[in-house]
């Protein structure tokens, strides 16, 4: 038997869904359109990868949101699962369950070679959508849709704005996920919001929409204008 390499600190096992606690600390949160992506994804290729368990607290470490969709997804309640079971103590678990979740642990796309992918593959099955493609500078083609309203093509004319300079606009997102220091940085400004719920209204009160991510400055403009 081959040996395994001496890093690899977890065991897999079957257990029943009863078995394993969610973590009420998790600060993980996931957004409707977040969560129907991974249900969708479940649904169509499966679960490609094991939960993470605590042996000790017997607390789910990564997985949280799998596990809740999995739940809805089974008939039988108290379904069986393979996990992947590890030792942690209990300050390790929260360490983990945040480190399982840090995006800044998880690198970047290299967005030309992602932008080269795109042609051989459904970009919303990789869960991308066309904010995430329009940013790459990508040309897809589109599923034919109802005539808009004479409201909504205002609303996309000054959207498209932002895809008229896609291509400036990706260089300026790679420049400022790479270098903090150069000037691009001051072309940036970013909104927070205490939840999503928040975010949708303040998107839908100025004609964007809820699912928006990336919104040029001066169609903004214009439309605070509009709306005042």
């Amino acid at each position: 038997m081959e040996e395994v390499s001496k890093y690899q600190k977890f065991e897999t096992k079957t257990i029943k869904r009863s078995e394993i606690a969610n973590a009420e600390y998790n600060p993980r949160r996931i957004s409707d359109s977040a969560k129907k992506k991974l249900r969708d994804n479940i649904k169509r290729v499966g679960l490609l990868d094991t939960i993470v368990v605590n042996r000790n607290t017997m607390n789910i470490v990564s997985g949280h949101q799998r596990v809740a969709i999995l739940d809805s997804l089974e008939r039988n309640k108290d379904y069986s699962l393979t996990v992947s079971m590890v030792d942690l103590s209990e300050k390790e678990e929260k360490e983990q369950n945040i480190f399982f979740n840090n995006s800044k642990a998880q690198g970047e796309f290299d967005t030309d070679v992602l932008a080269s992918m795109l042609s051989d593959i459904d970009f919303e099955c990789a869960g991308l959508d066309l904010n995430d493609v329009g940013i790459l500078g990508v040309e897809v083609d589109l599923p034919l849709i109802e005539e808009p309203s004479e409201v909504d093509k205002e609303v996309m004319k000054l959207n498209n704005e932002i895809y008229d300079n896609k291509r400036e606009m990706r260089k300026a997102v790679i420049n400022h996920s790479q270098t903090k220091n150069e000037e691009s940085v001051d072309t940036f400004v970013v909104l927070t919001f205490s939840n999503q719920s928040n975010k949708e209204v303040f998107l839908q009160r100025f004609g964007f929409r809820p699912q928006e991510k990336y919104i040029k400055g001066e169609v903004l403009s214009d439309m605070v204008e509009r709306v005042d």
